[in-house]
């Protein structure tokens, strides 16, 4: 079929149509159109909004599906870490506490020191009671300053001659790590020991000279007061080989000397720097003999020029009475003692104190604590036997 026919049979058609009357106007069948349309949109809409909850939950599920697993990698390689960091520094806890334990352990054995501890680790500075078969060896060395005279004392067995430990004192007392002066008598001196008549006989050599100068001889005089006065001697015989005696400078020279009673002193702490041992050290007063009273109220005064320190605290409020050999030490004003080596000193220097104003025990009252340390306070206390315990090492 040509073209222009086809063209003439659709005119055709099309006129043959039944007629179609529409009275709206142009403006309804627009509004139809367009609400019609709206219609369409919403739908489209309702039906997307629908489905988007159902996409963003697919979507979330993956990301976490995606995400979780380095996550918990994540968190092992964390925990992982974590554990390993923990035996780190475990590991490095020990080796540093091991090492410490080994530089104390080659402190101790390098000065020969090794403290008294209680139960509580706290440090005793005094020697309260020894065994039956063993005896206390009793030595003395000055501060750095040469001003007061710092004791010590060993515990030996009984069963060993005591003449032995005086006349190797000086390779027991390492004065240079302790932060004090030398010991004065050495090796070139011996001594006898008769105690049976209260006698010493120090040997020494023709040319021995305790020192020109007045506190020279004085240091002197105080180390064999100090060592041997405990054992109850009373004269000291010097031995010189020419019978010439011993130059003592400004006394001159003596063939003998009478050992005199130590004055009454304040105990108080010693210690030359803060790497260095501390000591329990007598302080005399200036002024002559003093009272107990004036000796306990000295114990709060620091003397930093000596490096030494009070023993009582200076909020420590006290007063003090007697019963015969018995000194009596009464806490007042809510004074509150702890448990602590800074009061364990204080009750020992105070029980030290006391032993040299001749009492033999000590009650402290009013405590609020009835045990400190290893001190009893509910009960009087025995003044102790010595002070500055040092452990011996036979092999030094």
């Amino acid at each position: 079929m040509k073209s222009s026919d086809k063209k003439d049979r659709i005119i055709s058609n099309l006129n043959n149509m039944p007629d179609i009357n529409d009275n709206r106007t142009k403006q309804e069948v627009w509004q139809k159109i367009a609400l019609h349309k709206e219609k369409n949109n919403k739908k489209t809409y309702k039906n997307s909004r629908h489905l988007f909850p159902i996409f963003s939950t697919v979507l979330v599920v993956a990301i976490l599906l995606i995400m979780i697993p380095q996550f918990v990698n994540d968190g092992i390689v964390s925990t992982r870490s974590n554990d390993r960091a923990a035996e780190n520094s475990l590991e490095s806890e020990n080796a540093s506490n091991e090492m410490v334990i080994e530089n104390n352990e080659d402190n101790d054995n390098h000065d020969g020191y090794t403290p008294h501890m209680t139960g509580d680790d706290f440090e005793q500075k005094v020697i309260s009671d020894i065994g039956e078969d063993e005896h206390i060896v009793y030595a003395v060395v000055p501060d750095l300053q040469a001003q007061y005279m710092i004791p010590v004392s060993f515990i030996v067995p009984e069963s060993d001659r005591i003449d032995e430990y005086y006349n190797n004192l000086d390779n027991y007392l390492t004065t240079e790590s302790w932060g004090t002066g030398k010991y004065v008598l050495k090796n070139d001196v011996t001594m006898d020991i008769d105690k049976s008549n209260s006698r010493l006989t120090v040997h020494l050599s023709p040319d021995f000279n305790a020192g020109s100068s007045a506190a020279e001889a004085e240091i002197f005089q105080k180390t064999l007061t100090y060592m041997f006065q405990p054992l109850g001697i009373k004269k000291v015989q010097f031995e010189t080989g020419d019978d010439s005696g011993v130059d003592l400078g400004p006394l001159g020279v003596v063939k003998e000397l009478h050992i005199k009673p130590a004055p009454p002193v304040s105990y108080k702490l010693y210690q030359e720097a803060p790497d260095k041992r501390s000591f329990l050290v007598p302080v005399p007063s200036l002024e002559g003999n003093m009272t107990i009273q004036e000796a306990m109220q000295a114990m709060k005064v620091d003397q930093e020029n000596f490096h030494i320190d009070g023993t009582i605290p200076k909020d420590v409020d006290f007063h003090i009475n007697d019963d015969d050999t018995e000194l009596i030490v009464t806490f007042t004003n809510d004074t509150s003692l702890a448990n602590s080596q800074k009061t364990i000193t204080m009750i020992e220097s105070i029980l030290l104190t006391a032993k040299s104003f001749d009492y033999s025990t000590v009650s402290f009252r009013d405590t609020d604590m009835d045990e400190i340390g290893p001190y009893d306070l509910s009960n009087p206390i025995d003044v102790p036997l010595s002070v500055n315990p040092i452990q011996m090492n036979n092999e030094s």
